[in-house]
């Protein structure tokens, strides 16, 4: 401990938090953004004749539309669980790249089946990106900064509500180029930027404050300092046992946050997805 105080001695504790900010707070909203705009545009995709051009009834494009969450809330808990060992600048790249390819897919559906089929995919592997992102920024910041930080997520969210019709509008526009519709170009082109993102991602998201290309050694020795302050100097301190996983499913403060949750949500996803 004395050594890590020696190393990070002159590192501003304030300017190093805005370091953190600059690097990843970008990385991490944009990512949160277009997974917003892709799990949603089906419903933009639906003003341009897409419910015309797979024949389908008022009632299918609602299950279309439902369907992602049956699969988005199974495979929340089992993805974050793949987090931990696949590290999380390689597993949340895995799970940018797949969702960009399947919404980029969607273009290219042609019957009510294979949209179920791309709907059912995209929440599978959407599952696991906003608590994988909260799960990540914790490797960065206390609990004490972290409402900041993860409200930036749901800012994120709120401008891909609204940044996602604009770009419909303009896209739906491209209506017969190609010989495509409208709606076919709006998921390709929303969902190409995805893929391009995972990419970055990969080589530019750091796994947690000593693989952080950005930091110096000072600030890592601080970052570790900070984190020992949480954890403890232990390793066993930061090991999940089955223990952890109970308590955390019978914690009524955890159900209370689901019912706050749920309301958040409502709000998000109900107007975009209509």
């Amino acid at each position: 401990m004395d050594e890590l105080l020696a190393a990070s001695r002159g590192v501003d504790e304030k300017k190093l938090l805005k370091k953190l900010d600059l690097y990843l707070i970008p990385l991490v909203m944009s990512i949160y953004l277009f997974s917003f705009i892709d799990r949603v545009n089906v419903g933009n995709a639906r003003l341009y004749k897409l419910e015309a051009d797979l024949s389908l009834s008022s009632s299918q494009f609602q299950v279309a539309v439902s369907i992602f969450f049956v699969t988005y809330m199974f495979f929340e808990v089992p993805s974050n669980l793949v987090l931990k060992f696949f590290t999380p600048r390689r597993w949340i790249a895995f799970i940018t790249v797949s969702w960009g390819l399947v919404a980029t897919l969607m273009g290219l559906v042609n019957s009510y089946g294979s949209l179920i089929a791309c709907r059912i995919l995209l929440g599978a592997v959407e599952a696991g990106l906003f608590p994988g992102l909260n799960i990540y920024l914790t490797f960065f910041y206390t609990k004490h900064e972290l409402a900041v930080r993860v409200g930036y997520l749901f800012v994120s969210a709120a401008i891909a509500g609204a940044l996602g019709g604009i770009l419909a509008y303009g896209i739906g526009h491209m209506d017969g180029v190609q010989g495509m519709s409208g709606w076919r170009w709006i998921f390709i082109i929303e969902g190409i930027p995805s893929v391009v993102l995972g990419v970055i991602t990969y080589f530019a998201l750091p796994n947690d404050a000593g693989t952080a290309y950005f930091l110096t050694d000072a600030e890592r020795a601080l970052m570790e300092l900070r984190r020992r302050r949480v954890y403890g100097s232990t390793k066993s301190s930061e090991q999940m046992e089955r223990r952890d996983l109970v308590k955390a499913f019978t914690d009524w403060k955890v159900w209370a946050f689901c019912v706050a949750q749920f309301g958040v949500d409502t709000m998000l996803y109900g107007k975009p997805m209509e």
